[in-house]
């Protein structure tokens, strides 16, 4: 979309905002809107907040998929959750998973049964770079910590380790709902970005599970494993590096260390190297979605 930019007063130069944007964002004459940049360029976001979405569940007996059933519209951006609940104990359910997951979201009454969960902390949309860059990091901690474990033979170090899943599982669902209800900016890279925190909250899992089982059976990976998960630990980390500063040196010295990795894994423990290759694969074929 191309506007023309219009002279006003001696140095100030004006562009007109597209009507429809303006519909979407409820915004209207003396509103404020945020005006930041980026390498990209300038960009122009609402504070006008979207017209707010109720929705309400039917919760089954027993408390199967309860976590399932509210992340569902929790992620889609609904600022109002109406649980029917079929017993107390599934009222207390869905207060231990509100609590545990679903950031800046709280249950306010629990009234008959049915649990009133609402949007009590509503995160600007320009926060979202911030979290999305922490959580990057964090997987990247996670596997750091793992490969630093493995050098001292430190296993309650490992075990530690592997509980950084559950919070890089809370910062995903969270920066998913933001994306549905805000979008990103720059708006060509949303649906990367989306199946980045897909690709990040899966790998984060198998990760855990390889920490998991490496402490329940007290003992190391061979060292063939252990220079592969480094391998991953490497090729994340200049992935990142190339998805924030896409030059075609940060490219190239990406496929490099993807390269390298593969061979890394020759004669791997199956079960965790065959997790290792599965994020190792995830990773390389995101980055030909960057490129």
């Amino acid at each position: 979309m191309r506007r023309k930019l219009v002279k006003q007063g001696g140095t100030t130069l004006m562009v007109s905002l597209p009507p429809a944007w303006l519909v979407k964002t409820h915004l209207k004459k003396g509103d404020e809107v945020d005006v930041f940049e980026q390498e990209e360029g300038i960009f122009v976001t609402a504070k006008g907040s979207p017209a707010s979405m109720s929705v309400e569940l039917t919760l089954p007996e027993g408390n199967n998929f309860v976590k399932r059933l509210l992340v569902v519209p929790y992620i889609r951006g609904a600022d109002e959750i109406r649980a029917i609940c079929p017993d107390a104990l599934c009222v207390d359910k869905v207060i231990e998973l509100v609590q545990e997951w679903l950031i800046g979201m709280e249950v306010v009454d629990t009234k008959g049964g049915i649990c009133i969960i609402k949007n009590v902390a509503e995160a600007r949309e320009t926060e979202f770079n911030t979290l999305f860059r922490r959580t990057l990091l964090l997987f990247l901690d996670m596997l750091q910590e793992g490969s630093e474990s493995f050098s001292e033979k430190n296993f309650d170090r490992l075990a530690k380790a592997s509980k950084t899943e559950h919070i890089l599982h809370k910062y995903t669902l969270f920066l998913q709902r933001l994306i549905h209800k805000h979008g990103y900016t720059p708006k060509h890279d949303q649906e990367v970005v989306g199946i980045l925190l897909f690709i990040l909250e899966s790998s984060a899992d198998m990760i855990r599970d390889i920490y998991k089982k490496i402490v329940s059976d007290n003992k190391l990976p061979d060292r063939k494993t252990q220079e592969l998960l480094s391998g991953v630990l490497h090729v994340f980390d200049d992935f990142q590096t190339y998805f924030f500063k896409r030059s075609l040196d940060n490219l190239l010295r990406l496929r490099k260390t993807v390269k390298n990795t593969y061979e890394l894994g020759e004669g791997t423990s199956f079960y965790m190297s065959n997790r290792l290759f599965c994020i190792l694969e995830n990773l390389t074929q995101i980055s030909y979605l960057v490129a």
